[in-house]
């Protein structure tokens, strides 16, 4: 965390941005979704591929390892004083890759899929070497039951396969007893006699099994997955560990829910042919050298190293966002004199800088996952001349499909920016027909998908100074023009910027894409799990399976003065931080309680809450909730001690809904469209204010132990975590 930052330097910047010239040469963007069908291996078919019909086992191996890789450089960059040559490559040690891939394939699932994970660890032993896996956003069970180690009857380890928990570990082989590494599995945070939630090894201390269940009704939409033990996600995501996963939906039938989803009008056009997954991830560099000309070498700076900061290179006064990279020189402080040569690389699908092509007419669905361990993206779409933003459809957030407050299914919520926190997906839809009028459409069109910077924090010294920087080029193609009376109507839009029509004669009016809302449904209520050695129903055992069997759920018991909270009464969960420079300590932290929203004693109940706020694995948080009870939460971020910056709220299994929010410097609003339609599974907290939101276990019902955090990394990893049970 960057804490001597300021974003008044950005303005500049972005002013003179927008005379900048032509883009320097970039590679198209690769594709990460293969779709050509798989033949099933023991009746499973891979998660990369698109299964046939009927079959809905599924089956994935994860290895993580660690490895290079080597970048492909746009042209222009200067590195310590020097222009690069055309052609100049990048390689970049130490980064965690799974299967030996910075950009996985997309997993690409069925609603009402069973798929069956193994975790193997071969990372290098070490002190960020513990690992486990989370499926981000995804709608299953953190089914956990534990059983003796056979090879060790006093030891209790994981009764595989296990559910999307987080409590569970592995170690790769080498890893010494003892070490700082085994501590992050043996006690999780905290002392191992301490009262929160263990981890569990597997019968194999290398690997883990996994088993999700997907509901019938699970929305379609854009999901992600990547390690989440306490101490190392951090690291680990910001080391490259994570990927896709693409859930289709099923339509409504027979009363079940529709999980909604967004296609375009022309039936003839499948969405598979025009969509484009995009993960964004950012990656600090230091020790970077030139083996030769065009040649350059770099290790990988650890996220937790002082020297990776906010600001490492970032715009300041008279400069112009970098194109996907910039390298800096810092002191050498083993060297006086001498310097060493840093850098970061802001990258798309592993590429930095590419290119993304639109033919004449084409619309595409951008699928956007924000993969980064901190950053925050403020995205949009902006000509590159002018800086004049083009809109964009939003089709879906975190998931689930975005409707509009009124009128049908083709009538578009629309944006010119998005604000992408860490954890947070986006998926739009891009057609320069939304321009309407404002470009010559008998001219390409050049434009860069950018990031204009965020500021995390409430003042100058707090919170992170996010850069801004162009994330990809973007063409356009030339379009045949429409004579004027071609033309059958003039959209709303077009009608408002009242253009003559002689100039709207050449236009191409914007279909938008048909949304259909995701509606669970009663299928999406999954009853807490009978005794994993009952009989299963022989249509969908592991559904069952994984429902979260509570009563042998092997952690301490909840403590929670919300216990019997009345229906009337808003959980208040209160985000901290606090800093004494003198001790080198910094505790995030997260406190509970309860109260009637805005009632005589609110004020004081949040108080309460701030006083009883604890670090994940220090007398942390453990709320309990009841399955089929819907509950209100407002999570409030007060400035208070060191707690000035926005944070990124995210709750494990569920989704919810945001019914209320306070932003006192009006950065962070109300998410648009339809909100009863509408769930999510992150949403910032903005700094000063508050966020309520409803969280229904009636539509979602889960049993289980899981947790709730803050998702910028950073925070999560130094404590702003807590736990719920669902019974």
């Amino acid at each position: 965390m960057n804490r001597h930052c300021s974003p008044g330097r950005l303005l500049l910047a972005l002013t003179l941005a927008i005379l900048a010239g032509a883009d320097a040469h970039a590679t198209e963007l690769k594709a990460i979704a293969p779709s050509d069908p798989c033949a099933p291996n023991a009746g499973k078919v891979d998660v990369a591929c698109e299964a046939p019909a009927g079959n809905t086992r599924r089956s994935a191996l994860l290895v993580a390892t660690q490895g290079a890789v080597t970048f492909d450089l746009p042209d222009g960059l200067t590195v310590g004083g020097a222009k690069l040559p055309a052609g100049a490559t990048l390689r970049v040690d130490d980064l965690m890759l799974y299967d030996g891939k910075l950009i996985p394939e997309v997993w690409r699932l069925n609603a009402g899929d069973v798929v069956d994970i193994k975790l193997r660890n071969q990372l290098t032993p070490g002190d960020f070497a513990a690992t486990n896996l989370h499926t981000h956003g995804l709608l299953v069970s953190p089914d956990l039951d534990t059983k003796p180690n056979p090879a060790n009857p006093a030891e209790a380890i994981a009764a595989e396969p296990v559910g999307d928990t987080v409590y569970v570990c592995t170690l790769p082989s080498g890893q010494p007893a003892g070490s700082e590494g085994e501590k992050r599995c043996t006690n999780h945070g905290g002392a191992a006699a301490a009262t929160h939630a263990r981890l569990f090894f597997g019968e194999k201390r290398d690997e883990m099994n996994y088993q999700i269940a997907l509901p019938d009704a699970h929305p379609e939409g854009l999901f992600w997955y990547h390690p989440h033990v306490h101490g190392n996600a951090r690291t680990q995501v910001g080391a490259g560990l994570s990927g896709l996963i693409f859930i289709k939906g099923k339509p409504a039938a027979n009363g079940a829910g529709a999980s909604g989803g967004a296609r375009p009008q022309d039936p003839a056009k499948p969405v598979a042919s025009i969509e484009k997954f995009m993960m964004l991830k950012d990656i600090q560099i230091d020790q970077v050298t030139q083996a030769s000309p065009g040649t350059l070498n770099a290790r990988f700076l650890p996220v937790d190293s002082p020297s990776h900061k906010s600001d490492l290179c970032g715009p300041g006064p008279g400069d112009a966002p970098p194109l996907g990279a910039c390298f800096t020189q810092i002191d050498d402080p083993d060297h006086a004199g001498q310097k060493l040569t840093q850098g970061w690389l802001f990258t798309v699908n592993g590429q930095v800088f590419p290119q993304i092509s639109l033919g004449s007419g084409e619309q595409q669905i951008w699928r956007i996952a924000n993969a980064s361990a901190d950053m925050t993206y403020d995205l949009a779409l902006v000509e590159t001349t002018t800086g004049r933003p083009l809109r964009v459809q939003i089709l879906a957030r975190d998931g689930v499909a975005v409707v509009a407050q009124s009128g049908g299914a083709s009538t578009p919520v629309m944006a010119d920016r998005v604000l992408l926190m860490p954890g947070s997906r986006i998926e739009i839809g891009v057609d320069r027909a939304t321009a309407e009028g404002r470009f010559d459409g008998s001219q390409p069109l050049e434009a860069r998908l950018r990031s204009y910077g965020f500021f995390t924090g409430e003042t100058a010294g707090f919170g992170d100074s996010w850069p801004a920087v162009d994330l990809a080029a973007v063409s356009f193609a030339a379009e045949p023009t429409t004579p004027p009376a071609a033309l059958e109507s003039l959209s709303t839009t077009q009608a408002r910027l009242n253009r003559p029509k002689t100039v709207l004669g050449a236009v191409r009016q914007f279909q938008p894409f048909i949304v259909s809302p995701w509606q669970p449904g009663s299928e999406m209520a999954r009853a807490v799990a009978p005794d994993r050695n009952e009989p299963m129903p022989a249509a969908r055992p592991s559904e069952h399976a994984h429902g979260g069997g509570t009563d042998e759920h092997p952690q301490p018991p909840a403590k929670d003065a919300c216990a019997e909270q009345a229906g009337h009464e808003d959980r208040i969960i209160a985000l901290a931080i606090h800093v004494d420079t003198a001790k080198n300590i910094e505790d995030f932290k997260i406190g509970a309680d309860c109260a009637t929203f805005k009632g005589a004693d609110w004020a004081a109940h949040i108080k309460a809450a701030e006083a009883s706020a604890a670090s994940f694995g220090k007398n942390s948080v453990v709320l309990a909730a009841r399955a089929g009870r819907p509950e209100t939460w407002t999570i409030v971020n007060d400035p208070l001690d060191s707690n000035h910056e926005t944070h990124n709220f995210h709750v494990h299994q569920m989704k919810f809904e945001v019914i209320d929010l306070f932003d006192p410097t009006g950065r962070i609003t109300m998410p648009r469209g339809k909100l009863k339609e509408r769930r999510f599974d992150s949403y910032p907290v903005p700094t000063g204010g508050y966020l309520r939101i409803r969280i229904d276990f009636n539509e979602q019902m889960v049993g289980g132990r899981f947790v709730f955090h803050c998702h910028i990394l950073e925070h999560e990893d130094k404590g702003m975590m807590a736990e719920i049970e669902v019974k």
